[in-house]
């Protein structure tokens, strides 16, 4: 999972927002108004090309997603702060039109968004290193990396719930029974746990030997995942 906080901080999506807000009608004509194109090179490059949830490789035929989906808040279907970078198979196939809440509130406009408590988390503006922490581990004969509600967390907090509502909907873990973990899925997941091993493995024995670790394929720094690693938000299963 890659944090895409700060992203609207960024020069080039400030003059896109600017330019987003300019031209913008008092009213869509139609969805190409709503130019989630300008918008997308900017998500690319912040995410380092990965998917923010699932850290799958993205590329410019990926999804912009709402966040809040537009079918159900037509409000924000121009709403540049609704939009996310996102693979296709996290949208298209997990999240969908997706967005449960905590509470039976349900904004009807952009003032009564903050009384919402949405069960997903929002990588634009969620501390994810909050909420997540890693598990590698053996899933019948697949090699695995799944992510689990932090264990900090008290289960009957909104906190945990969030994640684990998250992690169900994208079928990010509990892969024996979460009925979203398919083929593909497992194949991510057996990439992320071939790639991140050594890290994990370096980080149990010291921070010097995982930073040893990193400096070998500095690469793998642009995982988010990666700061799991780091602050030893993960379990290695023997």
């Amino acid at each position: 999972m890659k944090s895409m906080v700060g992203i609207e901080n960024e020069p080039n999506f400030i003059k896109a927002r600017k330019k987003f807000i300019t031209n913008f009608k008092d009213e869509c004509i139609d969805e190409v108004d709503c130019r989630w194109s300008d918008f997308k090179e900017i998500f690319l490059k912040f995410s380092k090309y990965k998917c923010p949830i699932c850290e799958d490789t993205l590329n410019k035929y990926d999804d912009i997603d709402h966040y809040r989906p537009k079918s159900e808040y037509e409000f924000l279907r121009c709403c540049c702060d609704n939009y996310m970078i996102m693979c296709s198979d996290c949208n298209r196939t997990h999240k969908r039109t997706s967005f449960p809440l905590d509470n039976d509130f349900i904004a009807s406009d952009k003032n009564s968004i903050k009384e919402e408590k949405p069960l997903l988390v929002n990588p634009r503006v969620d501390n994810l290193l909050d909420y997540f922490e890693l598990y590698f581990l053996r899933s019948g004969e697949s090699l695995i990396l799944e992510v689990r509600p932090h264990r900090e967390l008290d289960k009957s907090s909104y906190e945990y719930r969030r994640a684990k509502k998250s992690i169900e909907i994208y079928g990010l873990g509990y892969c024996k029974e979460n009925k979203k973990v398919d083929g593909c899925r497992i194949n991510i997941f057996e990439n992320h746990y071939e790639h991140l091993i050594d890290l994990a493995e370096a980080r149990e024995k010291s921070v010097v030997y995982f930073m040893k670790e990193l400096k070998i394929r500095p690469k793998r720094a642009e995982y988010g995942f990666v700061k799991f690693i780091a602050r030893g938000q993960f379990k290695i299963e023997k």
